[in-house]
């Protein structure tokens, strides 16, 4: 439990200081709401069409891309 506790303070601390822990999306408002894509996780981006959702995965596959990330 201490060590759980101890992990949940680092995060905190680190969210503060505005480090976020996961991978950079390129959108700095879900980024700092999230923590940034997590590794291992499933992220699902759900909507009418025409909302953007297409558009906002090509960003993010971009962004990715210009800092040196693997893309698939």
């Amino acid at each position: 439990m201490d060590a759980i506790v101890d992990e949940l303070e680092k995060q905190v601390e680190e969210n503060l200081k505005g480090i976020v822990p996961g991978l950079l999306t390129g959108n700095p408002k879900y980024d700092s709401a999230t923590g940034g894509q997590q590794k291992g996780a499933l992220i699902i981006y759900a909507g009418r069409p025409g909302m953007g959702k297409s558009a906002r995965m090509c960003n993010e596959a971009f962004f990715q891309l210009k800092n040196g990330k693997a893309v698939v």
